[in-house]
């Protein structure tokens, strides 16, 4: 049953008119919740900016090449970008449990399942 592929965010429109191309998001659910994978290469920590509202989550950052002072590009193969994605989640997560760490370009996050949304077993009375 699980894992279960949730959605391929192929169709997010970008919101930011500087973004080149979408950038590959996967959302995966697990049983204590969703893990996310965003390929984003070149970025920093710093120029990445997650927020998570209830079932919501934004994922901002730009990365900017630009020439060391005194130089002039001639030929340039790397880029500027901006990049957004802004998801609907599937259920409500506990935005305070939120995990996100981002090497080698490759963002990973964990969003556990909020606890209105866990399974609960009710005990019947007598």
């Amino acid at each position: 049953m699980f894992p279960q592929v949730v959605f391929r965010d192929r169709w997010t429109r970008s919101f930011l008119p500087e973004t080149r191309a979408l950038r590959p998001v996967f959302l995966e659910e697990t049983e204590e919740g969703l893990t996310l994978r965003a390929e984003l290469p070149g970025l920093s920590a710093d120029e990445l900016n997650i927020t998570v509202h209830g079932r919501h989550l934004t994922l901002e950052g730009e990365r900017t090449v630009a020439p060391p002072e005194g130089f002039r590009t001639l030929h340039r193969e790397r880029e500027s970008y901006r990049v957004a994605h802004r998801l609907t989640l599937p259920f409500a997560v506990d935005g305070e449990a939120v995990t996100a760490t981002l090497e080698q370009g490759l963002l990973e996050m964990t969003l556990p399942r909020a606890a209105s949304e866990k399974p609960r077993t009710i005990t019947v009375n007598a």
